[in-house]
């Protein structure tokens, strides 16, 4: 928490976000670990987890991420003309600006909350694996 402050003086990121920059992070750790650094790909299997039901990555992972749509301008659905009624907020902005960083394909879906967690356990959306993980802005 110390280093927080450090590096982002003038940036208020909750530590969900600041979580799930560095989940991203070691995200593309594993890509560069499995040899996709270079342009040299080596992986002969998923190279994310899988999701039933949805085709993995052909050349670069496909994680999905879920949000809920209940607290405007952190976490909403858009409507045009800023969007075609996709979710939308911070945390939507920061998964589909990791696509250029990382090497990644995103996709945010939208997914009430209490399938991600609630009552101080995992909701039942994000543990039969309906998503990669789930996430918000919240302070």
């Amino acid at each position: 928490d110390k280093w927080k402050n450090h590096f982002l003086p003038r940036t208020r990121l909750s530590f969900s976000t600041m979580s799930f920059i560095k989940a991203m992070l070691v995200f593309q750790g594993l890509g560069m670990a499995r040899g996709a650094h270079h342009g040299a790909h080596v992986c002969n299997g998923p190279m994310e987890p899988l999701i039933p039901g949805i085709m993995p990555g052909a050349s670069k992972p496909k994680i999905i991420l879920a949000q809920d749509i209940d607290w405007p301008r952190y976490a909403y659905l858009g409507v045009p003309p800023e969007s075609d009624f996709e979710v939308a907020g911070i945390g939507h902005d920061i998964a589909m600006g990791l696509e250029s960083v990382c090497n990644l394909s995103m996709t945010v879906v939208e997914m009430k909350w209490s399938k991600c967690w609630g009552n101080a356990i995992i909701g039942k959306g994000l543990e039969h694996g309906e998503v990669h993980g789930c996430m918000t802005y919240t302070h």
